[in-house]
């Protein structure tokens, strides 16, 4: 009986002494990037990487004034020209994944798994936006990923904010 304690003991110590994390790996800079272009990148360099854009041009909205698009995915830029930086990417199909493998219509289950449980949900009638930030929040300082999810938790659109 007594080798059965310390077998048990033994075991115990080993399994609390391990350093495990079943959580997903928190949201950075490397899951900033889309079709390889890095959250960084200038107009130039988005094109110089994607070619010709399949649309192109102004765009009002919070420091945002121009874009680039390749099929589904819009590059929104600060500016027009060649120096413009990105400010959001914005995935509308499945032209396009995220650096984790999450598309547009995937299950907001595969968002969970790939990104973890620490999210901001905003919720509206068109359904849910499960929100990866760092940052503070509502300020230039804010980046991550925005998956939106139809009322049937099915992502329809995501937003990258660089």
């Amino acid at each position: 009986m007594k080798k059965i304690y310390i077998a048990l003991f033994m075991l115990l110590t080993l399994v609390f002494s391990m350093n495990v994390s079943f959580a997903a790996e928190p949201v950075g800079y490397d899951d900033l990037t889309v079709l390889g272009v890095p959250y960084n990148a200038k107009k130039v360099d988005i094109i110089d990487s994607l070619g010709t854009p399949t649309q192109e041009g102004p765009r009002k909205g919070m420091d945002i004034s121009y874009y680039v698009a390749y099929g589904g995915v819009s590059f929104n830029l600060t500016t027009g020209n060649e120096n413009g930086s990105i400010v959001s990417i914005v995935i509308n199909n499945r032209d396009a994944l995220t650096a984790r493998n999450i598309g547009v219509g995937d299950p907001a289950s595969k968002i969970f798994n790939a990104y973890g449980t620490s999210y901001r949900i905003n919720t509206s009638s068109n359904g849910r936006e499960y929100r990866y930030f760092w940052g503070r929040p509502n300020t230039d300082d804010a980046h991550g990923v925005a998956f939106f999810c139809n009322n049937n938790n099915i992502v329809y659109r995501i937003v990258i904010y660089t």
